[in-house]
């Protein structure tokens, strides 16, 4: 089983190897084999993802590359096309790669249609979740790949989630914040949970007082809260 540091390495060897380059028709196959390989152990990846499957339109369209294993639909461009942007279709309708990927998704029995929608061009990768498919996608970057490699963890494992980086941001605000505090408070065990909005609850006055004495916290910075009882 490849490491996470094993996984660093092979995701900045990837990243520079793919620098400045990529054809959609000539070499998408080869960027998301390798990508699956060698950064995510993939071992038999011809079983892993499938290429150009048919999706049925008016007219027959060819999907270019779904992971069924784990609900993941890929539209790919080649390198400089703009993932925002409004390219015009065969029958004339001008949509942007994640338009186009919802169009077949659409058009596929329930049961397959994808869980995560990934618009490519090389350099950039944005995700859309479609628990929220009007919402905004997440994007990484080819060259960050190194540090940012497992966001696309979702692509191999069906609990993935590619939004850890905002959870390492707030987790990394938390420290900062926690740096600031007027006294020597330990952190919240529990942590923000509607049971008690992420404070500290004391039942008895003397726990407080206790509390207070060991932390040198004064005392204005706590209140009383209305006790009840269960009916």
């Amino acid at each position: 089983m490849i490491t996470e540091k094993q996984q660093k390495v092979a995701a900045a060897a990837f990243a520079k190897r793919w620098e400045g380059k990529g054809y959609e028709k000539g070499e998408s196959q080869t960027f998301w084999i390798e990508l699956l390989t060698q950064i995510f152990d993939i071992e038999t990846p011809s079983e892993f993802i499938k290429f150009e499957e048919k999706a049925h339109l008016d007219h027959t369209s060819f999907v270019d590359a779904m992971i069924h294993s784990t609900h993941v639909m890929i539209e790919q461009k080649s390198l400089g096309k703009n993932l925002r942007q409004p390219i015009k279709q065969a029958d004339g309708t001008p949509l942007t790669p994640y338009e186009q990927a919802q169009r077949y998704r659409l058009a596929l029995p329930y049961s397959q249609q994808p869980r995560w929608i990934v618009t490519c061009n090389f350099a950039e990768f944005d995700i859309y979740d479609m628990e929220n498919p009007n919402g905004e996608p997440s994007r990484i970057l080819l060259k960050d790949l190194e540090r940012e490699f497992y966001r696309l963890d979702f692509l191999v494992k069906q609990q993935g989630i590619h939004l850890q980086k905002e959870l390492e941001v707030s987790m990394k605000a938390s420290e900062i914040v926690g740096k600031l505090y007027i006294c020597d408070v330990p952190k919240i065990g529990i942590g923000n949970k509607p049971i008690d909005g992420g404070n500290y609850l004391f039942e008895k006055e003397d726990h407080l007082r206790i509390f207070m004495t060991q932390y040198s916290c004064p005392r204005n910075f706590f209140w009383h809260t209305a006790k009840t009882t269960e009916p």
